[in-house]
């Protein structure tokens, strides 16, 4: 189930994130560093919005509500939509309200800024319609949303850039993909045809925020680290760097948070289920697994990562932001992948025993690390001051909750599996460097395509986790 669910949402999510990585490649060319830079900083601002105010609903949401339906359902999405229909009209009247102030106004900006609010409420009710698609088991309409969002945005972002609107363009490219995957998955999925008023249950209200509020600032760190470097690098060194730092961090970070993200969508659901209806000892051997294929994808991936530098880097971004991206490319990656494990498996005790509000502490702390060492760093060290400080900020949430989180639930390390991982990456990528790709586009593959095929028969020849025999019995039933 693991397996087949991840290829099915892995598949999706890549094609997602291929386009991501398209509108990195198109923007950083038709854009310069300034004009990239405001995107960027627009960018995060509403991923910040969204984390701070529509993430912590679409959790609980996944939490409590599952393909198999009860008669709660339709009363529980009906409460969380209706605190969703409240926080967008408060977004869309504080976004007016600044911009009639002047308080939204960058670079002369101030008509992008007044889309803010609108497209922070079309990105926050596109990502719950994908949601449900998702807990509802609607696979084509999880593949189509998620293929559509992206495709229009680059599509008709790239034709109003090139029609001489800028960064404006961009960002109406943006509103347009928001826009339309909010109106398919209307009309598409189930649950939003049976909203009613007679649903309305401050009791369910309650148990939404009880469960999703302590988690508002959990999810906000990651979104408040990027939207932090990005404002005090604009503010103190300028937007030329802003672009060249957004354009190097979107890389990894986009990368890691595919390959977790398809894990982390099949297998919490498992872990859920084992947690609620087998028993916590059964829920740590499906934790067990589910480490196992986190870390066996994303490991190699850092390593081929940081190896393949110049070669990403010449693929994924115009002329002009390649020297910075080379230069950080390493440091960034690691970020992410600290950042990726913090979020999709360190934290699970804190979700699978509901008590969230432990989370408060430790990603308070890392916001606070972020915001001091980024402020004097950025002023004394430049980039490195900001990289720093989003390292130590995501390694100081890590070490708080993985100390606070054992002793909550014990989550299994496999240390065995991991070594195995470890060494079998490593050989990966000195062999990949070996191989030396540069800025051929044709050797990058080749290199990617063999360092990938040279771990797994690394992983198969260590037997990691008995895989051998599970290939064995897979093969064996595919060719019954």
């Amino acid at each position: 189930m693991l397996v087949k669910n991840s290829i099915i949402y892995g598949g999706t999510t890549v094609i997602k994130g291929a386009t991501s990585f398209l509108r990195i490649a198109i923007f950083t060319r038709l854009l310069n560093p300034a004009e990239y830079g405001d995107f960027a900083v627009v960018m995060a601002l509403v991923a910040f919005i969204d984390a701070f105010a529509f993430l912590w609903i679409r959790q609980a949401v996944m939490r409590h509500i599952t393909h198999e339906h009860t008669d709660q359902d339709y009363t529980y999405f009906t409460n969380a939509l209706i605190i969703y229909g409240g926080l967008s009209c408060l977004c869309l009247l504080i976004s007016l309200l600044m911009t009639a102030l002047g308080i939204l106004n960058m670079n002369g900006l101030t008509l992008v800024f007044e889309l803010v609010g609108i497209l922070v409420v079309t990105e926050a009710f596109s990502n719950l319609a994908i949601l449900m698609a998702r807990i509802r088991l609607h696979y084509h309409l999880f593949l189509s949303l998620n293929v559509i969002k992206p495709i229009l945005s680059l599509i008709v972002g790239a034709l109003l850039i090139q029609a001489g609107l800028g960064t404006s363009g961009a960002l109406y490219g943006l509103l347009a993909g928001f826009t339309l995957s909010c109106i398919i998955g209307g009309y598409f999925i189930p649950d939003f045809k049976h909203i009613a008023r007679a649903l309305y249950s401050p009791k369910a209200i309650r148990a939404i925020c009880t469960f999703g509020l302590p988690l508002i600032i959990v999810f906000s760190l990651q979104s408040a680290v990027r939207v932090t470097d990005r404002l005090l690098l604009d503010t103190i060194i300028g937007g030329d760097i802003t672009g060249l730092y957004a354009a190097a961090q979107d890389i990894p970070f986009r990368l890691l948070n595919i390959i977790a993200l398809a894990v982390h969508l099949a297998a919490y659901p498992l872990a859920v289920n084992a947690f609620d209806h087998k028993g916590k000892e059964a829920c740590r051997t499906q934790l067990r697994t589910n480490f196992i294929f986190l870390f066996g994808i994303m490991c190699p991936a850092i390593i081929g990562m940081a190896v393949l530098a110049p070669g990403m880097a010449y693929i994924f971004v115009g002329e002009a932001f390649r020297p910075f991206a080379i230069q950080y490319f390493v440091f960034f990656t690691i970020i992410s992948f600290l950042n990726c494990f913090v979020q999709y498996y360190f934290v699970l005790p804190f979700h699978l025993t509901k008590k969230t509000k432990s989370l408060i502490i430790p990603s308070l702390c890392g916001f606070v690390v972020n915001l001091i060492i980024s402020y004097f760093g950025i002023r004394y060290w430049g980039v490195a001051g900001a990289i720093t400080g989003s390292f130590l900020a995501y390694a100081t949430v890590f070490a708080a909750v993985f100390i606070m989180g054992r002793n909550i639930f014990h989550l299994p390390i496999p240390w065995r599996a991991t070594t195995e991982i470890i060494l079998a990456s490593s050989a990966m990528g000195a062999f990949v460097h070996y191989l030396n790709s540069g800025e051929n586009i044709i050797m990058f593959c080749f290199s990617v395509l063999s360092g990938a095929l040279l771990y797994a028969a690394l992983i198969l020849s260590f037997n990691t986790e008995g895989i051998r025999n599970r290939v064995h019995k897979l093969l064996k039933e595919r060719a019954l």
